[in-house]
């Protein structure tokens, strides 16, 4: 009986995280709806005058990770959006599985990151850092709000809605336009 109960544990700790991380919103809304949520950021100003840099975090080795980055990538070559403002829009990839997010940041001079499916990486720990340095988080996977992220997507009776976190938001740096915040779902 034990050994079942055993393995039953096992199996379940061993399947949650790839449960838990679903993408709920195809990557070619998010991305779109993305750029229209920095336009109403009133501190835009933050990621400098040409370019905002989006970082994308992704692993090779988790299925669902690389998927999520090949659909974005296919979706941001599609996209006719492409400033925001007059700010130039450059994506750069990071593979978690092999590259540090720190130096990927400081490297690339990233101005937005955005989390596609993770596994055993501390996001945490990642927002901690870029917190500080005024660093946007934005994620495919709505469950990363609960750790810290600002920005994510979720499915509402068959429509995306958009989640912010605001006090994550805040400490990033972010001012949205009330117009913004009348048409998201906040997570306080």
């Amino acid at each position: 009986m034990f050994k079942y109960l055993f393995h039953s544990l096992i199996f379940i700790i061993l399947t949650t995280p790839a449960i838990a991380q679903q993408v709920e919103v195809p990557m070619e809304i998010q991305y779109n709806i993305l750029l229209k949520v920095l336009s109403y950021d009133k501190n835009l100003s933050r990621f400098g005058t040409d370019e905002i840099r989006i970082g994308v975090f992704y692993q090779s080795g988790f299925k669902a990770s690389a998927a999520a980055k090949d659909e974005l990538s296919e979706s941001i070559s599609k996209s006719k959006i492409k400033d925001i403002d007059k700010r130039k829009i450059s994506v750069f990839y990071s593979n978690l599985d092999y590259e540090s997010p720190a130096a990927f940041i400081k490297e690339k001079k990233i101005s937005v990151i955005y989390f596609l499916p993770l596994r055993a990486v501390s996001i945490e720990n990642i927002l901690t850092d870029t917190k500080k340095i005024k660093i946007l988080s934005c994620s495919a996977v709505k469950d990363y709000l609960s750790e810290g992220v600002a920005i994510s997507f979720a499915l509402k009776s068959s429509k995306p809605e958009i989640l912010v976190n605001l006090k994550a938001a805040k400490s990033e740096g972010t001012d949205f336009s009330s117009q913004l915040l009348k048409i998201v779902t906040v997570i306080e």
